[in-house]
């Protein structure tokens, strides 16, 4: 993986996380969105590889997000090599 692909799958998911917690009302997803993006900050292209599978754990096992954005997620975590 080319660290510009890497950087514009986590900018376009960075998005999408602040889109969703501008548009939600709900206290309990803005929480859960601000968990998602504070791992999310601790992916970088050089430790990607040490941190995959991180994301996906959190949302699996501890968070109760839409069903979509989960997979938009998990997405992300799976792609990266």
């Amino acid at each position: 993986m080319k660290e510009n692909v890497f950087d514009e799958m986590k900018n376009g998911l960075v998005k999408l996380l602040d889109f969703e917690y501008d548009n939600t009302k709900a206290e309990d997803k803005k929480r859960e969105i601000l968990i998602i993006k504070e791992i999310l900050h601790q992916y970088t292209f050089a430790n990607r590889l040490k941190k995959k599978g991180a994301l996906s754990y959190i949302i699996i096992d501890s968070l109760n997000l839409d069903y979509n954005l989960g997979d938009i997620i998990i997405g992300f975590d799976k792609n990266i090599y």
